[in-house]
């Protein structure tokens, strides 16, 4: 008796293999890649340090651009150049960049932060590791993927609008989070609607690289963490409209409802659906213990699974 993976591509098979649909499903998923890649590397634009001077309270009344010095030994030095006994009324930055750095005057003291923030994103990612799973288990692998796009594109629309750095790290943390949720769940709904013998073609394709050199393209033309923020919040917005309309995973409630969709949209005829639901049931019976629900805390039941789901998290 075949396995219910090998079932499930046969299934795949019967409704035309690689189709119409899973040529929408790519495009729709692959979509939604672009927001999530710009909201990793948002903070490879937005934490960048611009040159700046340092301008003593004998010189503030001076016009900026008096203070902006062609020798490097002027730019970035946290105390006014040939005058060690003053001390820095204000910063002139270079205006052909505006990061979060002189949005907040991060440097000097302040020049751990910048770090920090990224840290603090990272964190969200971590935290989402723990229970993005659990998640996707109990509400399903469709809507936890739309919420966390749902999430990097309002998160990234509020952080725009930050009006201090701590603001913007908590708004950096949830980003974390959310693209910590997509990136558990993408892969595993993707490949489940494609044929086995082009699922290795299929993620083979470099989306993540590309969205990461679009996202270059971007900075370079916009120059403004403002202004990349509301973009990533703009390029979310149709990948989740377009997987609105993807169906939920095979094994989620009508998986009958889901092949003959697929079929349809293949113009394949629909065989074994019968089959598939008894074989879908025998598993989820199999699988599942009488009362019993497993949950994030059984990942830390023993010390060996602890040690285990802690390497795995941080590694």
């Amino acid at each position: 008796m075949p396995s219910l993976s090998e079932f499930l591509d046969d299934i795949l098979t019967d409704c035309g293999g690689f189709g119409l649909f899973q040529v929408y499903l790519l495009f729709s998923v692959y979509i939604s890649v672009i927001g999530t890649a710009w909201s990793m590397m948002m903070m490879a634009f937005a934490g960048l340090y611009p040159a700046w001077n340092c301008v003593s309270e004998y010189n503030e009344t001076l016009p900026n651009n008096s203070y902006w010095r062609h020798n490097v030994s002027d730019i970035n030095v946290c105390s006014p150049i040939n005058n060690t006994n003053a001390t820095c009324s204000k910063f002139i930055f270079d205006e052909s960049m505006s990061t979060v750095i002189n949005q907040w005057n991060l440097i000097c003291d302040e020049n751990w932060v910048s770090s920090t923030i990224t840290t603090i994103q990272m964190a969200g990612l971590l935290v989402s590791g723990f229970v993005s799973g659990q998640i996707a288990d109990s509400f399903g692998r469709k809507p936890t993927l739309l919420l966390s796009i749902l999430f990097q594109v309002l998160f990234n629309a509020g952080a725009a609008f930050s009006v201090s750095w701590e603001m913007f790290a908590a708004f950096r943390f949830f980003i974390g989070f959310a693209t910590g949720c997509y990136f558990t769940v993408f892969v595993p709904f993707l490949i489940e609607f494609i044929p086995a013998k082009w699922r290795p073609i299929t993620l083979a394709i470099p989306t993540f690289s590309l969205s990461v050199a679009m996202f270059a393209l971007v900075a370079w033309w916009l120059h403004d963490w403002m202004k990349l923020h509301i973009a990533n919040a703009i390029v979310g917005v149709p990948g989740l409209l377009l997987c609105w309309f993807l169906p939920e995973s095979f094994r989620w409630l009508k998986a009958e409802h889901v092949v003959r969709r697929i079929a349809k949209t293949n113009g394949s005829v629909l065989r074994n659906y019968e089959k598939l639901s008894q074989m879908l049931e025998t598993e989820l019976n199999n699988e599942k213990q009488p009362d019993r629900t497993y949950t994030v805390k059984d990942l830390f039941y023993s010390s060996k699974l602890a040690r285990i789901t802690i390497c795995h998290s941080v590694g």
